[in-house]
């Protein structure tokens, strides 16, 4: 089966951006998107992986934290 595109993508975050924001979503749990744009230049990653998503299951999304796909 040839895809032409990826119907996702994950972000695999290291421990030190892992714990940034961590830290960042645990001062504010819904930050604003100049926060997120601040993190997101930080920690070198495209603003739309810094997103606030309703909590469900993984330990990330214990802090509103998920990965965009």
């Amino acid at each position: 089966m040839d895809r032409s595109f990826s119907s996702s993508y994950r972000t695999t975050f290291t421990t030190g951006q892992l714990k940034t924001l961590e830290g960042a979503f645990q001062q504010a749990p819904y930050p604003d998107i100049i926060v997120r744009e601040a993190l997101a230049r930080q920690l070198m990653l495209d603003e739309t992986r810094v997103q606030v998503r309703k909590a469900t299951r993984s330990v990330t999304s214990t802090y509103g934290l998920t990965v965009a796909m």
